[in-house]
């Protein structure tokens, strides 16, 4: 069994809505008998997630799968960003490919194998509702000279892994 659920939503408290560039929130994700929750930014989650339909994910102490927050986007020559983060808290594991089989390892657990398809839709149903939050918040206002480079990137990102992972 792998579900992916996202139990609770938030822009960071103090900071103006319009102005938090990641969505953050709770996420509870059940792998074989086992269910892991932490706090975890959604956003840099879900982006990850997508990724790892196509490519395996190799555990990253500052780019974890679900990793607590984002703070360090660096774009690539490519138009994709590596996602760092703090070292502490959040999910990780390995993802690993082999041909339409997908199989996920998180923190310590044994690997739970499974159709792609399947894991397809429960990343698709994360990143849509985390991308709808998005849709549903303030317009988002860009202010620092970093984040007007990155934050394009993201979404650029966001949305060719999305379509062509919808139309594969």
């Amino acid at each position: 069994m792998f579900k992916l659920e996202i139990l609770d939503k938030y822009w960071l408290p103090g900071m103006p809505e319009e102005e938090d560039l990641c969505l953050h929130g709770k996420v509870r994700v059940h792998i074989g008998d086992a269910v892991l929750e932490d706090e975890v930014s959604l956003s840099a989650a879900a982006l990850h997630l997508l990724r790892s339909i196509t490519e395996d994910h190799e555990p990253d102490c500052l780019a974890k799968l679900f990793p607590t927050d984002g703070f360090c986007w660096t774009p690539d020559r490519e138009g994709s960003i590596y996602l760092g983060g703090c070292p502490n808290g959040g999910i990780d594991g390995r993802v690993m490919h082999a041909g339409d089989m997908v199989s996920i390892a998180l923190d310590d657990l044994q690997p739970v194998q499974l159709p792609l398809e399947i894991y397809r839709k429960q990343v698709f149903a994360f990143a849509d509702e985390v991308e709808m939050a998005f849709r549903q918040s303030m317009a988002k206002v860009v202010t620092a000279e970093l984040d007007k480079l990155w934050y394009p990137c993201f979404w650029k990102e966001w949305r060719w892994r999305r379509e062509a992972e919808e139309n594969p």
